[in-house]
């Protein structure tokens, strides 16, 4: 007893020496810490869709303050990272905590874990499915000069609407829309099916239509007809010993109309255009009148120029009187 009082200070001061060494140096194992990667696999059930984040496989930076003779053996593969997804419902967007778990030899070490980042925003979405009919769309889609005998029809009459839940939702009709048809009596052609909302916007990209295509069929039958003919043009005012000189723009036109009425229709006369006393020349713009059984004339109006032209000098050298 004796002894351990004998130099009693300095055995308290070395004791309290040595406890300062060993926290420092227990203090410097655990000062710089070590940084890991791990991959984060996000389950998705069957039936759902993953809509955030874009990937399914996430990376994860695990910093871990620990003994440095422990950290030292550790790689990225030693490190596992999994989503919390208790409590999570589809349809719903959660940030969902990052659970670390630690390899086996840090356990109980007291090893100071940190996930970065620590949660992860998770929103799934389920597919989903619902049919709907097939609408046609044939606004404008024959020339004026044909007509439907038997109205158009697609087939398949219904399609499947396939995609996220809340896309398919806003999917309002699947239309079949026919433009530019080249017309004939019997039609049956391949249409590209379009699904909109109910704004009218086509939501391609975001649900699949199966089958994406229908075939329509129809019979067709021509109404009116058409052809081009010549512009005649009528004219008065030309004076004696002067000769005319006409001209149209354009010279020919197209005409529609019965096929009975097209048959002996060659040209089509202008209204007449009078050469004033005086003039030489006269241009104008006249407005042409279809005959019966026409219907449509393109264009209705032409530019007509009427012009004298002095008659070459008669035998005996007389010429022709000049215009008063």
């Amino acid at each position: 007893m004796q002894m351990l009082r004998h130099n009693l200070g300095l055995k308290l001061l070395s004791l309290g020496f040595a406890l300062l060494l060993f926290y420092y140096v227990h203090g410097q194992e655990f000062e710089a810490p070590r940084q890991f990667m791990a991959q984060v696999d996000i389950p998705v059930p069957p039936g759902q869709a993953l809509v955030t984040p874009s990937s399914s496989h996430q990376l994860v930076t695990i910093s871990v303050r620990g003994p440095t003779w422990l950290l030292n053996d550790l790689q990225d593969t030693d490190w596992q990272a999994e989503l919390d997804l208790s409590g999570f419902q589809p349809g719903q967007q959660q940030a969902l905590p990052v659970r670390v778990i630690v390899p086996e030899k840090l356990r109980g070490r007291g090893a100071q874990i940190e996930a970065h980042p620590s949660q992860i925003i998770v929103h799934m979405e389920p597919r989903v499915t619902k049919a709907l009919p097939v609408t046609l769309d044939a606004d404008n889609a024959l020339p004026s000069e044909w007509e439907w005998r038997e109205p158009p029809r697609a087939t398949p009459a219904q399609v499947s609407v396939q995609g996220l839940r809340p896309q398919v939702e806003r999917v309002a009709r699947v239309v079949a829309a026919l433009r530019d048809i080249s017309p004939q009596e019997s039609l049956s052609l391949p249409v590209t099916l379009h699904a909109l909302d109910r704004h009218g916007q086509d939501m391609a990209g975001e649900v699949q239509l199966e089958p994406p295509f229908a075939r329509v069929k129809g019979r067709l039958v021509r109404q009116v007809w058409s052809k081009r003919v010549y512009v005649q043009v009528v004219f008065a005012g030309i004076p004696p010993g002067w000769r005319p000189q006409v001209s149209a723009e354009p010279s020919t036109v197209a005409v529609y109309g019965s096929l009975e009425a097209l048959r002996d229709l060659q040209f089509l006369e202008t209204p007449v255009v009078e050469l004033p006393e005086g003039q030489t020349k006269v241009t104008e713009e006249v407005t042409l009148s279809p005959p019966p059984g026409i219907t449509r004339l393109q264009p209705r109006t032409v530019k007509v120029v009427v012009q004298a032209i002095p008659r070459a000098p008669l035998a005996g050298g007389s010429t022709p009187p000049a215009r008063p």
